[in-house]
């Protein structure tokens, strides 16, 4: 159940990100529309068409989050969730990769984490036309959030391939609570077809 709500709400929110913000394709920068919906000049965009496809990959349990690679950060259960381990300061939480279903062009981000005071969570990401050789690894900039759930979502940036790999980075103050990474959900477009 979990899955199915946090993979609508992030479909919803791709949607509105993509009719609202686009990344650059050249300079990576955000930009949004002019209000008579044109995009600005001297950008290269994002445009989607009849055939577009969209696919989803989540990790939202324990077990998911097995599947990664730990550094200074646990798995914990009840509620399930990466969290850094004892008195660690700084962690980091690397997703195996992963093979989409066809190749895409753009990718946003949807992710439910708790950030106590002194606390921060960075979620990032990287791509690959075969799973060895990648891009470099890209920061997934919050364009929303939801009060009182916990939840973030990212910019859509524009990167092509057909493999996807996520690193969540946490810190802390010393002494103060760990962040908690309980759900992270990546949408992937192909809006070539």
């Amino acid at each position: 159940m979990k899955r199915a709500t946090g993979f609508r709400r992030l479909v919803h929110l791709a949607g509105i990100v993509i009719g609202i913000m686009v990344f650059s394709a050249t300079a990576g920068e955000a930009w949004h529309e002019r209000r008579d919906g044109s995009p600005p000049p001297g950008n290269q965009f994002l445009t989607l068409s009849k055939q577009s496809r969209a696919g989803h990959w989540t990790l939202a349990t324990a077990a998911d989050f097995r599947t990664g690679q730990l550094l200074a950060v646990t798995i914990r259960e009840s509620p399930d969730a990466v969290a850094l381990e004892g008195g660690a300061r700084i962690g980091a939480y690397l997703s195996a990769p992963r093979r989409t279903d066809f190749p895409f062009n753009g990718v946003a981000a949807m992710w439910r984490a708790s950030h106590p005071l002194g606390g921060n969570l960075a979620l990032e990401l990287r791509t690959g036309d075969d799973g060895a050789t990648w891009s470099n690894w890209t920061r997934m900039n919050v364009v929303d959030q939801f009060a009182g759930y916990d939840v973030e979502v990212s910019d859509l940036i524009l990167a092509r391939g057909s493999y996807l790999q996520f690193r969540v980075i946490m810190a802390r103050n010393e002494g103060g609570p760990s962040p908690e990474l309980y759900e992270v959900a990546l949408a992937y477009l192909d809006t070539a077809v």
